[in-house]
């Protein structure tokens, strides 16, 4: 959020890619308590493969096969921008087709994960 003027951007990159300004997130005027990261998929209900997410690789298959994210950064109440770190909760709601992997952390990549299948 914008301490001035209270609009929701999202970077990447140090490019601002994604704005949502206050009028439409009016529930978050004084900041937010959580943040989620996630991939969502969609197939018809004739389909009988599902869709793939991300790359379609599972995250196992890591660099170079599976999706993933890199450098996980926050801003925080103090409008400092933070390491996601330690403070990253993973959730997969259907592990047969869609995984992510642990939450890792190096120096090149920062804070990252994989992510896909199906």
């Amino acid at each position: 959020m914008d301490n001035t003027t209270k609009h929701w951007w999202l970077t990447l990159n140090e490019e601002q890619v994604g704005y949502w300004p206050s009028s439409l997130v009016p529930r978050l005027n004084n900041g937010a308590s959580f943040v989620t990261w996630g991939g969502e998929v969609f197939t018809s209900a004739t389909s009988r493969h599902p869709p793939s997410m991300g790359s379609g690789w599972r995250p196992e298959t890591g660099y170079g096969s599976a999706s993933f994210i890199a450098k996980v950064h926050y801003v925080n109440k103090g409008y400092q921008v933070v390491d996601a770190g330690r403070n990253l909760e993973r959730v997969v709601t259907d592990p047969a087709l869609y995984d992510v992997s642990e939450i890792q952390h190096d120096a090149n990549l920062g804070t990252h994960l994989y992510y896909g299948g199906a």
